[in-house]
């Protein structure tokens, strides 16, 4: 973001901004921003956890009294074990907390979204299934990298089966999943599965 005077000049519009908003709601706002850009968009990562808890800290020295936080959240997605950490984290440090979503929170974002006190959405706010992504184990040397599948595909294909095509016969259903095991390695059959299972938990939670 220090890239030229221009830039940071964009900085100091960005800090009003912030203080703006945080008047206006009677706050203090945090803002994770990942970019989009490709062909390497940013994500939602582990690494964003120690970041938040230091600028939590410091929002704390400066005004212990704080009972009202904001997030700021524009992302398109990533790791869906972090949102947790996210969350309880924040509470810690508030009584009250909204998240403001001004464009898009998608997938790991809608999952942090879900444990705000307040969801506030601009009006071409998006918020998403929760649909994770996950790199196809590769059994021995790899030529190219794994390609990532969608955890709610693999689901999917399967209610499709017993669903749609009325397949419901337990040997039939066998050979469906056969089918799918010899495409995915059995790793990722377990990785789809536990993924599944922690999304679910974490957002009733």
């Amino acid at each position: 973001l220090k890239i030229g005077d221009e830039q940071m000049g964009s900085r100091k519009e960005r800090l009003e901004l912030i203080r703006k908003i945080q008047e206006h709601r009677g706050s203090k706002v945090l803002v994770y921003f990942t970019g989009d850009r490709r062909p390497f968009p940013s994500q939602i990562a582990e690494d964003a956890v120690l970041p938040l808890y230091k600028h939590l800290l410091a929002l704390e020295q400066a005004e212990p009294k704080t009972e009202r936080t904001d997030l700021f959240l524009y992302t398109r997605g990533g790791d869906v074990s972090v949102p947790w950490r996210i969350m309880t984290m924040i509470r810690e440090f508030c009584s009250e907390f909204s998240i403001l979503i001004p464009y898009k929170a998608h997938s790991a974002g809608t999952m942090i979204a879900l444990g705000a006190d307040r969801i506030v959405m601009g009006k071409k706010a998006e918020l998403s299934p929760i649909d994770p992504t996950l790199v196809k184990a590769v059994i021995g040397e790899a030529t190219v990298p794994p390609p990532e599948i969608s955890v709610e595909d693999v689901s999917s294909y399967i209610s499709f089966m017993r669903e749609r095509a009325n397949i419901t016969d337990q040997s039939a259903l066998a050979q469906v999943v056969s089918q799918l095991a010899s495409n995915l390695t059995p790793l990722t059959l377990g990785s789809v599965n536990r993924q599944y299972s922690h999304i679910r938990l974490v957002a009733r939670k």
